[in-house]
């Protein structure tokens, strides 16, 4: 196992490709500046939007009949009373629900994007022709790719928690440790599906990951479906850190972090086995080039 894996994975090699994808994010410095600028950009509009309660609105009461017949309309209430919630604040809304969402989704989303626009640019410049042409093996293009954008999925995700949680002081219950990692975790799942796949699937994802809405109030066939969707179990643990203070000793939570893992390791793997087929195939595949 380990002379296969060396034979896969040369240093020299792995070193001359990550040091190529260096490079390259060094000539275009505004791609990576706009990687760490949108999510930052998102959660502070998100929260100076949504998040903030109206105020200064004229508003008019209305006494409602029991007034002008003479009754007293607390004789008409329900028995209901309302006590402090066992998870999370009274005013709690829609916004405090949303907000764990667009913090998984942003975060997985730029790295998925990344990865497939580093794909496509190694296509379009002639790159991979050449490092396969040089013997450079599929497993230590990919490895380049990912090693070189770890740091920068790890920069992107550090800066936004950090403007989240201590700058704009979102409300949070649990470890922001499990949050990092976590999301961290998506942040790679979302890059290693942009090596194998195109991004025109981002939007279909938001939508059926149950982060706008609860996924109680979909189809009971969608909600079936819905936990193939990479990003819904992240959610939903992240949103139980956030406003149940939970961790990964309740099995909602750890289900997070092993549905991330798999999808890693699923997608990375496919990723591997498809740079080996376009590599040794004599045939022509629409839409890739072709290698002899």
């Amino acid at each position: 196992m380990k002379e296969r894996f060396r034979k896969e994975i040369d240093k020299e090699r792995l070193k001359a490709m990550i040091w190529k994808s260096y490079i390259r994010v060094k000539r275009n410095p505004f791609v990576l500046i706009m990687f760490h600028m949108i999510p930052i950009m998102t959660i502070t509009l998100f929260s100076l939007t949504i998040l903030r309660s109206p105020h200064n609105m004229p508003i008019a009461i209305y006494p409602g009949d029991t007034h002008d017949l003479g009754y007293n309309p607390i004789t008409f209430n329900l028995p209901i009373y309302v006590e402090e919630p066992i998870y999370g604040k009274m005013e709690t809304d829609l916004g405090h629900y949303l907000v764990s969402a667009l913090i998984v989704f942003s975060l997985f989303a730029l790295p998925m994007v990344i990865g497939s626009l580093l794909i496509v640019m190694d296509r379009k410049d002639g790159y991979q022709e050449r490092a396969f042409v040089a013997g450079v093996k599929p497993l230590e293009i990919l490895s380049g790719h990912m090693l070189t954008c770890f740091v920068a999925v790890l920069s992107q995700v550090f800066l936004t928690l950090m403007l989240s949680f201590v700058i704009l002081e979102l409300d949070n219950e649990g470890s922001l440790l499990e949050i990092f990692i976590l999301i961290f975790l998506q942040g790679i799942q979302g890059l290693s599906i942009g090596l194998i796949a195109v991004v025109s699937i981002i939007l279909p994802m938001l939508l059926t990951s149950g982060s706008m809405w609860p996924m109680e109030g979909l189809p009971d066939i969608l909600q079936k479906l819905i936990f193939l969707n990479p990003i819904t179990l992240t959610i939903r643990s992240v949103r139980l850190v956030m406003l149940r203070g939970w961790s990964y000793q309740h099995f909602e939570v750890l289900l997070g972090y092993l549905t991330t893992s798999s999808y890693t390791f699923i997608c990375f793997i496919s990723s591997i086995f498809l740079f080996h087929l376009i590599s040794n195939s004599t045939i022509r595949i629409p839409f890739l080039p072709h290698y002899h």
